[in-house]
């Protein structure tokens, strides 16, 4: 090493004579990368290249290491060829790099569809899970695929006055939204389908990020649910039929007050489950409705 500044001997924990001392770049680079900077070496010498620009390992005073980028050009120093070079922490690059390398890994092994849509509607990025759930491929939406492609035109509206609310209310404390609606494939078949998506600033724009999930299966298992929930209560409903007519019967025919007392209370809790079970349904009916809803002035209705 004939020259060094004061920026690269910092990067490696050295002062700029130390460096000068005798020193090799070899002193500076890993044992790991010997061979690349050694290669590297050979083949500016032999005329094969006249600039190098490559990334290695590099071994600071204190025994640590740091990432730093190497990029060369042959020049003349004192009558003879020699390498300038600019000498660069990249660190901290390397380690994003190394998180968004992680997350892309993440993303992919998500089995539903992930998204990162641009300002004009257009698909930017996705997953193969996208792929699987809508049939489009890789390419498909590279080339171009609008959200308005991925969902029935009667969901385009929510998902319009979603989106706007969420821009126009930059502070608000919503973090994700989240909407059911019906999800159309490249072939035009058609999905129930969550969405839960947020809002993100980046320098190109404000872009929506989320996932779609087909929630067919989840409508399934709740249909039947609903169909075994009613047999259930069908049954039930029999039953009680049944005892409380059997309790009736045994009271009506026997002259044991004891037996009667019996008869009575059996009838009796018949009676009560009964009730409840119709009063489960008619809660049920309630929280299901999709009627309208209204504020109700609640100090009116107690005066």
């Amino acid at each position: 090493l004939k020259y060094a500044n004061q920026r690269a001997a910092e990067i490696f924990g050295y002062e700029p004579a130390e460096l000068m001392d005798g020193m090799t770049g070899f002193d500076v680079v890993a044992e790991s990368d010997h061979e690349t900077l050694r290669e590297n070496l050979r083949r500016i010498r032999d005329g094969e290249i006249e600039r190098v620009r490559d990334e290695y390992t590099g071994l600071r005073k204190d025994g640590s290491t740091v990432d730093f980028e190497f990029q060369s050009a042959v020049i003349e120093y004192d009558g003879e060829p020699a390498l300038l070079g600019v000498v660069t922490d990249i660190s901290e690059r390397k380690q994003r790099r190394m998180e968004l390398e992680q997350y892309e890994t993440m993303i992919e092994a998500i089995p539903e569809a992930v998204f990162t849509i641009g300002e004009d509607g257009y698909v930017i990025s996705t997953n193969e899970g996208a792929c699987d759930q809508y049939g489009y491929s890789r390419d498909d939406f590279r080339n171009g695929v609008h959200y308005s492609d991925l969902i029935a035109e009667e969901d385009v509206v929510q998902f319009e006055k979603a989106t706007n609310r969420a821009a126009a209310d930059p502070d608000s404390h919503i973090e994700t939204v989240t909407l059911t609606h019906t999800g159309i494939t490249e072939d035009g078949r058609r999905f129930p389908a969550e969405a839960h998506f947020g809002l993100l600033a980046t320098p190109d724009g404000v872009i929506a990020a989320g996932i779609s999930i087909d929630i067919s299966d989840r409508k399934q298992r709740k249909r039947r649910l609903k169909v075994l929930n009613r047999v259930l209560r069908h049954n039930l409903r029999n039953d009680l039929s049944v005892i409380r007519g059997e309790a009736d019967y045994i009271g009506s025919k026997t002259n044991d007050d004891v037996l009667k007392a019996h008869a009575e209370t059996i009838v009796g809790a018949s009676e009560r489950i009964s009730a409840m079970s119709n009063e489960i349904r008619g809660v049920e009916k309630t929280l299901g409705s999709t009627g309208d809803h209204g504020e109700i002035n609640l100090a009116n209705i107690v005066r």
